[in-house]
């Protein structure tokens, strides 16, 4: 799949061995590839299931960008407090104005980043869908958690196939984060990146399904 313009772009493969596995993941590897170029694995334990975030398992009511980050600017110094960390954010002000701005957002997104990958970490509901950089951690948390007789399923995204993303403002779009994150242990040992899908509607910024964009 890819977000390098607006509707879905998923194609799908059916794999029947871990042989025709590797094979098919080995065809992903170029050590000439550019760090945005990189192309990111997700294992889930069951191919029905969909791409959904944390936040979006726990309610499925559409969340305002903006009252989300209200909600973890509040809590952050408890977080802080009982973590011994120290999490940096743009002022609450600034970040309530910018999820009311189209042009420059995702900067400003990105700006929380940190804090919002610990939280992830954590086992906070979270917006961001976690993805690795390597094929074989996908395949352990598509393999490991499995407790049925049907498909899993590993999913691959390159975010710029064609170097480069289109879409429009009313238009669902990825944000992705990653991978040098100043954060828990588990982040490196599974080369985690991250991304989360938001749309521009009614003046303000929401979180959206990664469906909306992968179909």
């Amino acid at each position: 799949m890819d977000d390098s313009e607006p509707g879905p772009h998923t194609t799908e493969q059916r794999l029947n061995s871990w042989e025709e596995f590797q094979q098919y993941a080995g065809g992903f590897e170029d050590p000439t590839r550019k760090r945005w170029d990189e192309v990111w694995f997700r294992g889930q334990s069951d191919a029905r299931w969909p791409l959904h975030t944390s936040l979006e398992r726990r309610s499925t009511k559409t969340r305002a960008v903006a009252d989300y980050l209200d909600l973890i600017s509040e809590i952050k110094p408890a977080i802080e407090t009982f973590t011994g960390g120290q999490f940096s954010m743009p002022d609450p002000r600034d970040l309530q104005q910018a999820c009311r701005q189209y042009d420059l957002f995702e900067q400003r997104l990105r700006e929380c980043a940190t804090y919002m990958v610990h939280l992830r970490h954590g086992g906070f509901p979270s917006p961001l869908l976690d993805w690795t950089h390597s094929p074989y951690v996908a395949a352990y948390f598509a393999f490991h958690g499995a407790r049925h007789d049907g498909d899993v399923a590993i999913y691959a995204y390159r975010e710029r196939p064609a170097n480069f993303k289109v879409g429009g403002s009313d238009d669902a779009q990825i944000v992705s984060v990653g991978p040098i994150i100043k954060t828990h242990k588990r982040h490196f040992r599974q080369q985690s990146r991250y991304t989360s899908c938001i749309r521009f509607e009614n003046g303000q910024w929401f979180f959206s399904p990664h469906d909306a964009v992968f179909g």
